[in-house]
């Protein structure tokens, strides 16, 4: 039978060093983890960077199109009173203009993300200051 007590540390210094190795190896493993989340966190961030502008452009085009449902709606419930539909009208046409500029904007940036994407794998390029935030207010 083999004796437990051969095993343990009994001297002072043996318990210290043991527990000096074992809180090293688990600060170890605590850095190795957090380094590992950061990193997970970091192409997170990158990969949600990326979408941002779609979604502002996405944002904003469903903006513009609320604002025109918003307006045929009222046309319809004022149709009878010529001076609020021709208020109205001029207000359609405007954001009809708003609703085309978001659309052709989305088409644009999208492209010119295209390219810049294509650019920065093949040669390294930045996205200039300025492009790629969110739309118009308006």
């Amino acid at each position: 039978m083999i004796r437990i007590s051969a095993f343990k540390p009994t001297r002072l210094r043996g318990k210290f060093l043991l527990l000096f190795w074992s809180q090293m190896i688990l600060l170890g493993l605590v850095f190795v983890l957090g380094y590992a989340a950061l990193n997970r966190l970091r192409s997170g961030q990158i990969e949600l960077g990326g979408n941002l502008p779609k979604a502002a452009v996405a944002a904003q085009v469903l903006h513009d199109s609320d604002a025109l449902r918003v307006i045929h709606v009222s046309l319809i419930g004022g149709g009878r009173n010529v001076e609020y539909v021709d208020k109205r009208l001029k207000r359609l046409k405007e954001v009809e203009g708003m609703l085309t500029a978001s659309l052709v904007d989305g088409r644009t940036r999208k492209d010119r993300q295209h390219r810049l994407g294509n650019a920065a794998l093949h040669g390294g390029l930045s996205t200039p200051a300025g492009e790629g935030q969110g739309g118009h207010c308006g």
